[in-house]
């Protein structure tokens, strides 16, 4: 019976105002696609200020403009978020539990893989060395801090999991949204470690799929980021 259900749609998602497949690539990746495009522009000055240029553009101005645009498009369908805001409040306690709960798994999934001898798969270069950059400029931490650790998983949990995730939950079974939609987060973020992503991320569909909670993902989003930015 267990089996069963895990291939047919569910039910408690069809109740959940969202963006079809086909609105919801043209809206995101459309977005994807002119971010990348002002990341690309940060290339043109040469040395460390192309990479610091870039990364800059990648990890501060994209989670501000997804953030926006995710909560546009709530807006969009009528799902208000002050009133979402209200019921995240009432319940932080238990949101913050399950998201440490989480994020214990998580490290201790990063802990195999460095016993394992597979540090050097989980690591970007590019990316460790713009955190870096940043990192030694005191007044830029703020805002490396409020994109990377408050607005990135805001934005990108409100995209993959409420409006992607719930949409394709309405046709489709868990094993094939899990899938689908792990396979296109990890491919839209290819730069950042890739075996930790390709291992967790379906991991973070389960726990949305069986608590229903998006404030917890969000917070295990944030204790993930913030692990990446100190380690």
């Amino acid at each position: 019976m267990i089996f069963q259900d895990l291939l047919k749609p569910g039910g408690d998602f069809k109740k959940m105002p969202v963006l079809s497949l086909n609105k919801w690539l043209l809206v995101f990746l459309g977005t994807y696609l002119i971010l990348i495009g002002f990341s690309l522009l940060g290339l043109q000055s040469p040395g460390e200020h192309s990479l610091l240029n870039s990364r800059l553009t990648a990890l501060m101005f994209y989670p501000t403009v997804l953030s926006l645009v995710s909560l546009a498009v709530l807006k969009g369908l009528g799902v208000g978020f002050l009133a979402e805001l209200k019921d995240w409040k009432s319940n932080f306690k238990t949101d913050a539990l399950l998201g440490i709960l989480y994020f214990c798994a998580y490290l201790s999934l990063i802990g195999l893989l460095l016993a394992l001898g597979l540090g050097h798969l989980m690591e970007d270069a590019k990316e460790t060395a713009a955190i870096s950059l940043l990192m030694g400029k005191p007044l830029l931490f703020p805002v490396l801090f409020l994109s990377v650790v408050v607005l990135a998983p805001l934005g990108e949990e409100i995209a993959f999991k409420r409006l992607l995730y719930a949409g394709m939950r309405r046709e489709y079974s868990v094993v094939r949204a899990i899938l689908s939609c792990s396979l296109l987060f990890v491919l839209l973020h290819s730069r950042s470690a890739f075996l930790p992503m390709i291992l967790f991320v379906p991991v973070t569909y389960y726990m949305y799929e069986r608590h229903r909670r998006l404030p917890a993902n969000i917070i295990l989003h944030a204790l993930i980021n913030l692990a990446a930015i100190f380690f």
